[in-house]
């Protein structure tokens, strides 16, 4: 998952040379308010209704559905720069690493 972070920077960065100052933040509370309040405010809920089969159901579903899109974006990025010998090598060498050093495995 990517962090808010560098997406917030980065938005924030176009938004000033758009618009300056005020355009960064624009840009970076527009960013970043409509993840957070989808964050923050259903949280009670879902501490309090999480148990349930269909919240259970939905939550699964939406798993499997990110893990479908990354999957996806994964392959798409890999076919795109995986271009020669030298990148294929660097792309197992970087599975490798992750791969070892995975804290769930």
């Amino acid at each position: 998952m990517i962090t808010p972070g560098p997406v917030v920077i980065t938005t924030g960065f176009i938004g000033y040379l758009v618009a300056g100052f005020w355009g960064a933040v624009v840009a970076a509370i527009g960013t970043f308010l409509p993840c957070y309040l989808l964050t923050i405010l259903p949280a009670p809920y879902f501490k309090k209704h999480g148990k349930r089969p269909a919240i259970v159901a939905f939550v699964d579903g939406v798993t499997a559905a990110a893990i479908g899109a990354i999957t996806g974006a994964v392959i798409v990025i890999g076919q795109r720069s995986i271009t020669d010998w030298v990148t294929a090598a660097l792309a197992l060498v970087t599975v490798g690493v992750l791969w070892r050093r995975s804290p769930n495995r």
